[in-house]
């Protein structure tokens, strides 16, 4: 992987797969063309949990963002592991990550919590199968208080998605 300059601000852009790293790239591509107006520069590090995701990601975000001169990776992210994540976090310093639909691990939010990076997730969507994990008793269910409580903002799919949300606590 290739280091973020130090003094620009770094998205991160997490998508599970495939489907998810085209909402992702169409998502940086609005940005960028939003900040190359403004006479702005951030860099953009997309991560996929699936080489798939990682692949279209390289295809169709990044060329946009290097067009824009701006620095910019796409990398596999497919373990939520406290040294994993802390290491992300250390070498790449996120000022802001965007989690697309349905990637939320709680490592990875509680290490951005612990380094103050606020955490969006749009798009969100919840299984009914997540849903009965997530609403689990006792510690399961403390861990996904703790975790979707955690998140700066999440933008839903759906008023069904909203309700399933809801029920898990992350409003």
């Amino acid at each position: 992987p290739r280091p973020p300059p130090l003094h620009t601000p770094l998205i991160h852009v997490h998508a599970a797969s495939l489907g998810e790293s085209q909402s992702a790239a169409t998502l940086v591509k609005e940005l960028t063309h939003e900040a190359r107006g403004r006479g702005t520069a951030f860099g953009v590090l997309a991560t996929a949990a699936t080489a798939a995701g990682v692949k279209a990601m390289r295809e169709k975000l990044l060329p946009a963002v290097a067009d824009a001169g701006m620095w910019a990776d796409a990398e596999l992210l497919a373990v939520d592991s406290p040294g994993n994540v802390g290491r992300f976090f250390d070498f790449y310093r996120p000022a802001v990550a965007v989690l697309i639909e349905s990637e939320v691990w709680p490592g990875y939010v509680a290490k951005a919590k612990e380094k103050g990076v606020p955490v969006v997730v749009l798009d969100a969507r919840m299984s009914e199968r997540s849903l009965m994990r997530w609403c689990g008793s006792g510690v399961v269910e403390q861990l996904a208080k703790y975790t979707f409580g955690a998140l700066h903002t999440v933008v839903p799919q759906t008023q069904r998605e909203t309700e399933k949300l809801i029920r898990v606590g992350e409003f």
